[in-house]
């Protein structure tokens, strides 16, 4: 058996789109916490977007030290990507976005 992959590790393995073969959502990471990180991201899969686009950001959990500063995000989707929308979920793990209650 094949050794399956480890959720949140080799994050730098990029596979061209032309080489995938599964109907599996591409997700993206960068460890660049910065604006220009999030404006590097989006250039990565800008030129794939179409239409309207659901923009999926972990956005950490609250006072923690992964937080995106609003200010990045309503820049990027402002400029970037008008027609689309902000998208979070729960955590799968007890804390802060645990339920949407």
């Amino acid at each position: 058996m094949a050794n399956k992959p480890i959720p949140g590790t080799d994050g730098d393995n990029y596979v061209p789109y032309d080489q995938r073969s599964s109907q599996e959502s591409a997700v993206y990471f960068t460890r660049d916490l910065s604006a220009e990180g999030l404006i590097k991201a989006f250039n990565t899969v800008g030129g794939h977007l179409t239409g309207k686009t659901g923009v999926k950001l972990h956005t950490g959990e609250p006072h923690g030290p992964n937080i995106i500063p609003r200010p990045w995000v309503k820049q990027l989707i402002s400029e970037k990507l008008p027609d689309a929308n902000i998208v979070e979920t729960n955590t799968f793990y007890v804390g802060g976005r645990h339920t949407t209650a």
